[in-house]
């Protein structure tokens, strides 16, 4: 994406707490409603509706404060330590029906101040973030629904800003009260492996259409084609904490798909 490396991005100008605004090349439906433009901002989110606010503190989803309709691969106070260190986010209309938007190796707020410090190797001391939010154009890549797919592509990502809940990573609603959220404050959604503070590259995809390979029969825990007091059980022992779910456990047992297994 960064010319510098090669890439085709276009850069957005963004500096350190501002927002702008794109059209798309195409029509995206986002939670049913169809919109043809997207607000970025320089912490980590998009939005469909038309944003101004440059958010930089990060909420958990769903929650009625922050931007709305929000697409958030890395919601944070991302920082350009008073406009000395260099702020890219690019995006690129590919001929593959995809718009990328990549936020390029930029510091975090919690430690910006360090990236004037050097270890004895020559290394900046302080992090850096990046990663990207792909839409697919849905006339591309169709859905059951008709919803667009979203992807998020990480390069390195650290989750360092104890003093701010750290970041958030998800999705939400237009109206703030559905979503789905991957990571807040520290807290990984249990079906998402342990990703943080490492460098290794890593995805997650958004979509509505449900995997083939990966079928789930709500209520069936044990995954025997029924449900059935063994299964009702095993819901109680994990909510009394006397069991952990697998991944399936967990998707099996969350009926109202709140992301949480109560009764």
């Amino acid at each position: 994406m960064n010319p510098q490396n090669g890439g085709n991005g276009m850069n957005l100008d963004l500096t350190d707490d501002t927002v702008t605004n794109i059209d798309l090349e195409f029509s995206f439906r986002y939670y049913g409603n169809d919109y043809n433009s997207i607000s970025i901002c320089s912490n980590g989110w998009i939005s469909f509706e038309e944003e101004d606010i440059p958010y930089f503190w990060n909420f958990s989803i769903p929650m009625g404060l922050g931007p709305s309709a929000m697409v958030a691969p890395y919601f944070d106070d991302l920082d350009d330590n008073g406009g000395t260190e260099e702020f890219n986010v690019f995006y690129l209309n590919d001929s593959d029906g995809r718009l990328i938007i990549q936020w390029d190796n930029v510091a975090n707020g919690e430690d910006d101040d360090l990236c004037d410090d050097y270890d004895e190797d020559g290394n900046s001391l302080c992090v850096r973030e990046t990663f990207q939010v792909i839409l697919y154009n849905p006339e591309m890549y169709p859905t059951s629904t008709g919803d667009g797919e979203i992807v998020f592509q990480y390069k390195e990502i650290n989750d360092i800003d104890s003093n701010g809940n750290y970041s958030t990573i998800g999705i939400e609603s237009p109206d703030q009260n559905d979503g789905v959220q991957v990571l807040f404050a520290d807290e990984m959604h249990p079906c998402i492996p342990e990703i943080l503070n490492v460098n290794q590259e890593f995805a997650i995809k958004f979509t509505t259409d449900i995997q083939s390979d990966f079928p789930i029969m709500l209520g069936d825990l044990n995954q025997d084609e029924s449900i059935d007091v063994f299964d009702i059980l095993l819901i109680v022992q994990i909510i009394l904490g006397e069991a952990t779910p697998t991944d399936y456990q967990f998707l099996a047992s969350d009926f109202n798909q709140d992301n949480d297994i109560t009764v």
